[in-house]
C-alpha cells in the first residue's frame, strides 16, 4: 500500500472512531446501554465504508502520491518501524502490567472505565446517585467507553492495549500527513520518528500513553484537526471536531480554537465541517454533562442556542466574504465575539458557579480570579517555557518550533501551514489561560503538576508544522543548491567528445 492508501485507511479509522464517540454518547444521553458491538461496527464498518467511498471517488488515472525529490531511504524506514515497534511494545507491557498509575488515570478515567465495563450506561448508582462519591463527574466518557467496550470482548487488562494503539495512530498520522503535504517520504519519516521518541509520551510519568491519562488520546484528536487543516480535508476535520469535546473538558475550548482558525484562515467548506462536527457533538454532550452533574435538564433552550451560535458564525463568514472583507475584518469580528462571550460568561456566573463540571464550574464559574492571578503572569510564562524546553519532557520539539519564526519570518503564516500555526498559537494561548482561570492558588504547584501534560497535547501539531516546512527550508539553503547541482551532474555526465 502506498502513502496515499495508508493515509486514506488511517483517515477512515479515525472517522469511524468519531462515529462511535457520537453514537455512544447519544445512547448514554437516551438512557440506552452501549452494546459492545458498536465500537467494531463503527470503526471497521463505518470507517471501511468511508475508505471504499473515498477510493471510488478518486479521479481515474490520477497519479499516486510519491516522495518527490526526497524519497525515504530504506534504512530510515527500518529505523522508524523498529523504534515505533520497540516503544509500542514497552507501552503495551506498561499498560497491561499495571493499572492506572497516577491521579487522573485512577480517579478520572480508570474508575469510570470499570463502572462502564460492568454496566455500559449511566443509569447506574456510580453515575446517577448523588450519594455515591464521584471525582470529576462532568468529564466526558469517550476513553472509558472505548476501554469498557474492548474489555467486554477481551478482558480488562488486554483492553488497555488501546493506549499503545493510540500511540501508533498518532505517530502514523503525523508522518503520513507530512508526507501527503510535502510529497516527501523522508520528511514524513523524520516527523513520525520525532513524535515516536518524544519523552513525555513514552516515559513512566503521569500523562504518558500507558499511564491511563487521556493526554495521548487528546493529542491524537488535536493532531487530526491540524492534519485536516494542513491537507484541507473536511472529513478528517469534522471527525476531530466531533471527538474533541467528548474526550476532555478542555476539548470544548480547543474546539473553539479549531473553529476560530477555520473562520479566520480557511474556506467556507472547512469552516462548515468544523461547525457541523463540533455542534453535533455539543448537542449530545452538553445535556449529558448536565445529567452527569445532577443538574436539571436544560430543555429546548440549550440545543437551540448551540445551533444558533453555529449558524450565526457561518452566516457572518458568508456576509464578510460577500462584502470583500479580508483577514483583518474576520479578526475584528472574532475579537468582538470574544468580548461578547466574556460578557455572557460574567452574566451567567451565578449559574456557572453552581455547576459541578470542571470547565464550567471550576474554571469559568469564577472569572474574577483572573485579577488575582495577574501578578503571577511572569511566573506562569516562565514556568511554561521551562517545561516546554526540558529535553527529558519534549526533546527538541518546542526548541525547533520557537526557532521557526526567526528562520522563516512571515513565510510561516502562508497557506495551510499558516492555518495550523494559527491553531497552535490559539491552543497555546488556551493553555496559558487555563493557569489564569485555575482554582489552584499555588501557581508553582499547578505548573509542576499540569504544565507538561497541557503542553503535550500540542506535540503532534508542532511536528506537523515542523515537518511541513522543513523540506522547503532545506531546499532554500544556498549550499543545498550547489550540492543538488553536483549530484545531478554526477548522475548525468555530458556525452563524450566526438560522439
Amino acid at each position: 500500500m502506498n502513502g496515499r492508501g495508508a493515509f486514506g485507511l488511517l483517515r477512515a479509522l479515525l472517522c469511524g472512531g468519531a462515529l462511535f464517540a457520537l453514537l455512544a454518547h447519544a445512547l448514554l444521553l437516551g438512557g440506552v446501554a452501549v452494546s459492545r458491538w458498536w465500537l467494531p461496527l463503527c470503526v471497521l464498518g463505518g470507517g471501511g465504508a468511508l475508505f471504499v467511498l473515498a477510493r471510488r471517488r478518486a479521479p481515474v488515472g490520477e497519479p499516486e502520491a510519491n516522495d518527490g525529490n526526497a524519497p525515504s531511504p530504506r534504512w530510515l524506514q527500518l529505523l522508524l518501524f523498529a523504534v515505533v515497534a520497540l516503544c509500542a511494545a514497552a507501552l503495551a507491557y506498561g499498560a497491561m502490567a499495571t493499572s492506572d498509575r497516577a491521579w487522573d488515570g485512577a480517579v478520572a478515567w480508570g474508575i469510570k472505565a470499570v463502572a462502564l465495563t460492568a454496566q455500559t450506561e449511566v443509569q447506574q448508582p456510580y453515575f446517577a446517585d448523588p450519594a455515591v462519591f464521584q471525582h470529576s463527574p462532568g468529564y466526558p466518557l469517550l476513553q472509558p467507553l472505548c476501554i469498557a467496550s474492548l474489555a467486554q470482548w477481551v478482558g480488562a487488562a488486554p483492553a488497555r492495549l488501546l493506549f499503545p494503539l493510540l500511540y501508533v495512530l498518532l505517530t502514523a498520522l503525523v508522518g503520513l500527513a507530512v508526507r501527503q503535504h510535502t510529497k516527501s517520504g523522508r520528511a514524513g519519516c523524520w516527523a513520525a520518528l520525532a513524535v515516536a521518541v518524544t519523552p513525555v509520551f513514552v516515559n513512566t510519568s503521569g500523562g504518558s500513553f500507558d499511564s491511563g491519562y487521556a493526554e495521548g488520546f487528546f493529542a491524537l484528536a488535536l493532531a487530526a484537526a491540524a492534519a485536516g487543516l494542513l491537507l484541507r480535508d473536511a472529513a478528517l476535520l469534522a471527525a476531530a471536531a466531533v471527538v474533541l469535546p467528548l474526550l476532555k473538558p478542555e476539548g470544548s475550548v480547543h474546539l473553539l480554537a479549531v473553529v476560530a482558525a477555520c473562520f479566520l484562515a480557511t474556506n467556507k467548506t472547512l469552516l462548515a465541517a468544523s461547525l457541523v462536527g463540533g455542534t453535533t457533538a455539543l448537542l449530545v454532550w452538553l445535556p449529558l454533562q448536565l445529567q452527569l452533574g445532577y443538574h436539571a435538564p436544560a430543555g429546548w433552550l440549550l440545543p437551540l442556542a448551540t445551533i444558533a451560535v453555529a449558524a450565526v458564525a457561518f452566516a457572518s463568514r458568508c456576509a464578510l466574504d460577500r462584502g470583500g472583507a479580508g483577514p483583518r475584518g474576520r479578526a475584528l469580528l472574532v475579537a468582538g465575539a470574544t468580548v461578547l462571550a466574556v460578557v455572557a460568561l460574567l452574566a451567567a456566573r451565578p449559574w456557572l458557579a453552581d455547576h459541578r463540571g470542571a470547565l464550567l464550574g471550576q474554571y469559568l464559574g469564577s472569572l474574577e480570579r483572573v485579577l488575582d492571578k495577574l501578578p503571577h503572569v511572569p511566573a506562569i510564562v516562565g514556568g511554561l517555557l521551562k517545561q516546554a524546553l526540558l529535553p527529558n519532557r519534549f526533546g527538541f520539539t518546542f526548541v525547533l518550533l520557537l526557532a521557526l519564526p526567526f528562520v522563516l519570518g512571515r513565510r510561516l503564516a502562508n497557506g495551510p501551514v499558516g492555518t495550523v500555526v494559527l491553531l497552535l498559537g490559539l491552543g497555546l494561548c488556551a493553555v496559558f489561560g487555563a493557569f489564569l482561570l485555575s482554582p489552584e492558588a499555588d501557581v508553582q504547584h499547578h505548573l509542576r503538576s499540569s504544565a507538561g501534560r497541557l503542553l503535550s497535547h500540542w506535540v503532534g501539531v508542532a511536528w506537523l508544522v515542523i515537518g511541513a516546512v522543513t523540506p522547503g527550508l532545506v531546499r532554500s539553503i544556498p549550499w543545498r543548491t550547489g550540492a543538488d547541482a553536483f549530484q545531478s551532474a554526477s548522475a548525468n555526465p555530458p556525452p563524450a567528445a566526438g560522439r
